[in-house]
């Protein structure tokens, strides 16, 4: 245990500590590693293209459907990563005793994360969108 740490906290604690630094580390890795092969999945599959056209064919292309195109795109690749968060939350931290949240909590969490993204971030993305529009050539 480095220096700075004795008398602070036990040295169980400081281990399960570092144990749990690295595990979280490990599987950010794998988190990582499955958000990057999903990116390039939805990049090349041609799911993009065909949301588009199913979504200005039913909304219309304005700024604010783009938005929410843009948005609910967004919102499936959350849901996609929704696996690993639990895992991390009750199955990681579980296992070193660093959970406190119920799953109630969990969803409770996540469901606002939600509400406030729509609130705040779909008009915010609809105003950059309207600033990249307004700019025009400038872009």
């Amino acid at each position: 245990m480095p220096i700075a740490f004795r008398g602070v906290i036990d040295d169980a604690t400081y281990r399960r500590s570092v144990d749990y630094t690295l595990a979280k580390g490990r599987f950010g890795d794998i988190a990582n590693l499955f958000d990057a092969v999903l990116l390039i999945a939805v990049l090349f599959s041609g799911v993009l293209p065909w949301a588009f056209g199913s979504f200005t064919a039913s909304f219309g292309a304005s700024i604010w459907a783009m938005a929410g195109l843009l948005f609910v795109v967004g919102v499936a690749l959350s849901i996609l990563g929704l696996p690993f968060a639990w895992y991390a939350q009750f199955k990681l931290e579980g296992r070193f005793g660093f959970n406190t949240s119920t799953m109630r909590t969990w969803v409770f969490d996540r469901v606002k994360g939600f509400l406030l993204a729509l609130l705040l971030g779909y008009p915010l993305l609809a105003l950059v969108l309207k600033l990249i529009d307004w700019a025009g050539a400038v872009w």
